[in-house]
């Protein structure tokens, strides 16, 4: 696959700007694998032609922006970081833990997360926050092929999961935690007061500025002693002295200030 021109990204970042999402956050690498498979499949060679086309073909316009939403996600992935985060889990007072998902895509973290409380008679809820109302459709919706539970721990999903034919669905006490938000996290997070947040297989499509400024916000919306959580091939950049590793395998990282 060829590489982007800079002028082609310039023009792409335009483009998703005024889609309402942040361009210039996104890796050049990042902009041409999700862009020219749709672009050249689409029949077109240049950029710019390409771009001016879906002036007129909303479905396309659609199809090509929901390809720059991040959905990878399943039930539990990588349960060893499920297990890191269940042993170091703060404690809360009476109004319990504020968890943040986010992008939470059709809601698979959201709910695992739900679990790791509810298992532990846990009080809290769960914030599931994206920017693709698509996704959060199938979030609210509650229901996924029973195959996505192959990966779940048996007792997990017997006790946590309904089946119904084909379909699984989280029981009413842990879809009860979830509360789903349509948010841009360009704009931040989505509130303060967090215990734990969740924020995944996100930083590796971002350049270093975004990567920064979104941790930086991730400390703002933190409580004191708050974790934060990323994906197992992601680091915090420049954690400098506001955080410590709780778990460096599981990414866990503990914010040393508080909310502002």
């Amino acid at each position: 696959m060829r590489r982007l021109q800079p002028e082609e990204v310039a023009a792409l970042r335009e483009w998703l700007s005024r889609q309402g999402l942040r361009g210039a956050d996104y890796r050049e690498e990042f902009l041409g694998r999700r862009l020219l498979p749709r672009m050249e499949g689409a029949g077109f060679d240049s950029v710019r032609d390409y771009l001016a086309s879906l002036r007129g073909r909303p479905a396309e316009q659609d199809a090509l922006l929901s390809r720059f939403l991040v959905h990878t996600t399943e039930f539990f992935r990588n349960p060893e970081v499920w297990e890191a985060l269940r042993a170091v889990l703060p404690r809360a007072g009476p109004g319990g833990l504020s968890v943040l998902s986010a992008p939470c895509s059709t809601g698979e973290e959201a709910f695992s997360a739900s679990v790791l409380l509810e298992r532990d008679r846990l009080p809290g809820r769960v914030v599931a926050a994206d920017l693709s109302g698509t996704a959060l459709k199938r979030l609210r919706e509650g229901r996924y092929p029973a195959r996505a539970l192959e990966k779940v721990d048996r007792e997990l999903a017997a006790r946590y999961f309904k089946l119904d034919g084909g379909w699984a669905m989280p029981v009413p006490r842990v879809r009860a935690r979830v509360l789903p938000v349509r948010w841009d996290l360009g704009r931040g997070l989505p509130g303060k007061g967090f215990h734990v947040a969740l924020l995944r297989n996100l930083f590796i499509y971002l350049t270093a500025a975004a990567q920064a400024r979104l941790v930086a916000q991730a400390g703002e919306a933190l409580v004191a002693g708050g974790l934060l959580v990323l994906g197992r091939v992601e680091r915090l950049p420049q954690r400098g002295e506001a955080w410590d590793v709780v778990d460096g395998d599981a990414r866990i990282y503990r914010w040393k200030g508080g909310a502002r």
